[in-house]
């Protein structure tokens, strides 16, 4: 499982994303999302020290949206 912190923390010290990648042996696509997604929800730099990885799952997570409901057609006998 990749560890969000990880990500951020090292991205912080200067690395970039092959060096990230190299390093984490993470995908760059993947860390690319993790820093975007991230400084999207207002938590990179700052905000992401005091969450966990699984809290930082739950954020980043992609909302879904429901379904569109269709409407039912009976045809009369």
């Amino acid at each position: 499982m990749i560890s969000y912190k990880d990500v951020l923390a090292l991205s912080l010290q200067g690395l970039n994303i092959s060096q990230l990648k190299d390093k984490l042996e993470y995908d760059r696509n993947t860390i690319r999302s993790v820093i975007e997604k991230a400084t999207m929800k207002g938590l990179f730099p700052k905000g992401w020290e005091g969450l966990s990885d699984e809290q930082f799952k739950k954020v980043l997570k992609k909302k879904t949206k429901p379904k569109a409901t269709y409407p039912v057609f009976v045809t009369p006998k």
